[in-house]
C-alpha cells in the first residue's frame, strides 16, 4: 500500500513577489518485486520526501525554483529479479534515483 501527501503554501514577499513551498511525502509498505517472494528482491517499507520552493512575481510571468527529490536519500528498488536464466541463484535489483537537487527558471507569456 502506498500514499502520497502534499500541499502548496504561497506567501507574499513584499508588494510584488511571492514565495511558494510545496513539500510532498510518499510512503509505501514493503512488497516483493518478483512473484517468487524471494527475500533478496523484497523492498522494505520506505518514505520519500520531496520539496519544491519557488520565487517570482505575483503575476507569475517568471519563476525561479529549487526542487529536491528523495531528500532523505532512500534506497528504493524499482525492479528486480530472483532468477536470471543464464545464472541460476543470481538476484539483482535496479535502484531508483538517489537524492537530487535541481534549479528551474521559467518564463510565461
Amino acid at each position: 500500500m502506498s500514499r502520497k501527501r502534499g500541499f502548496t503554501l504561497t506567501r507574499p514577499v513584499g508588494d510584488r513577489f511571492q514565495l511558494s513551498v510545496e513539500p510532498n511525502l510518499f510512503v509505501s509498505t514493503g512488497y516483493f518485486l518478483a512473484p517468487t517472494n524471494d527475500p533478496l528482491v523484497r523492498q522494505e517499507a520506505y518514505a520519500l520526501a520531496d520539496l519544491r520552493v519557488g520565487f517570482g512575481p505575483e503575476d507569475k510571468n517568471w519563476e525561479f525554483a529549487v526542487i529536491g527529490k528523495n531528500l532523505s536519500n532512500e534506497r528504493v528498488k524499482s525492479s528486480a529479479a530472483s532468477a536470471v536464466g543464464t545464472s541460476p541463484g543470481l538476484s539483482y535489483a535496479v535502484l531508483q534515483r538517489a537524492r537530487s537537487v535541481a534549479f528551474s527558471f521559467s518564463i510565461r507569456h
